[in-house]
């Protein structure tokens, strides 16, 4: 088996940027709420863990859980942190971090801040980098 050689710094820089656009395209499908847009920050055969259900397999049942979520608070805020980035190859990356979702409930004096740990693996397909696997777990 041949390891994935280190890639370039065009390739590195590509990859970074690359994970900074599935974020946005993540955080504004949320936004809008557009399930298109959600869907498209992701492979096909891609595979995502959400904590207390089996794992959501495939582009279809991401965007049947997408359609299907609670709507977010209004005025909600939701921001993206990576804490790791590493281009493994030309191929593939991996971003570790932080998911926090903040609101104000009505029946609440202050905000409520709600934090999640991340491990998403993108690979660069045909169509461009896409999130193959993701693993969400929420902060203890």
């Amino acid at each position: 088996m041949d390891l994935p050689t280190s890639p370039a710094p065009s390739e590195r820089s590509e990859a970074l940027a690359a994970l900074q656009m599935l974020a946005e395209t993540i955080k504004r499908a949320y936004a809008e709420n557009d399930v298109a847009l959600y869907a498209s920050a992701f492979d096909e055969d891609a595979i995502v863990s959400i904590p207390g259900s089996p794992p959501v397999k495939g582009i279809e049942s991401l965007k049947a859980v997408f359609q299907n979520r609670p709507e977010l608070p209004p005025g909600a805020s939701f921001e993206v942190v990576p804490l790791e980035v590493e281009v493994i190859s030309s191929e593939w990356a991996y971003a570790f971090g932080t998911d926090t979702l903040e609101f104000n409930p009505s029946s609440a004096a202050e905000k409520v801040k709600e934090t999640m740990t991340f491990l998403v693996l993108i690979r660069k397909t045909l169509d461009g980098w896409k999130t193959f696997r993701e693993v969400i777990s929420p902060d203890q």
